[in-house]
């Protein structure tokens, strides 16, 4: 099966609720930047029967330069996660 894509769910939004190409782009648009706004604010967002987007605080840590060998600090940063809601990882599981 191939990756839904951008141009997917514009396709999926018109067929499903009768609008313009253009209208369902915006739309989408709007609402990944609403949720990356959020993201990047430290928030999170949930959607109930799908999952819950957050980001986690990776604490710094030593790791390796992969050309030299050598150590190297690797800083604190943010990273996204993404949490499965139980509903959803039942449906996945289902045989």
């Amino acid at each position: 099966m191939e990756p839904l894509t951008r141009r997917g769910l514009v396709d999926r939004l018109r067929g499903r609720l009768g609008l313009s190409a253009r209208e369902a782009g915006i739309i989408l648009g709007d609402f990944l930047e609403i949720l990356a706004d959020q993201l990047a604010a430290g928030g999170a967002v949930s959607f109930r029967g799908l999952g819950r987007f957050e980001t986690r605080l990776s604490p710094p840590r030593t790791g390796r330069n992969p050309a030299t060998g050598r150590p190297a600090p690797i800083p604190a940063r943010r990273r996204p996660v993404f949490i499965l809601s139980p509903e959803l990882r039942r449906r996945l599981l289902k045989p």
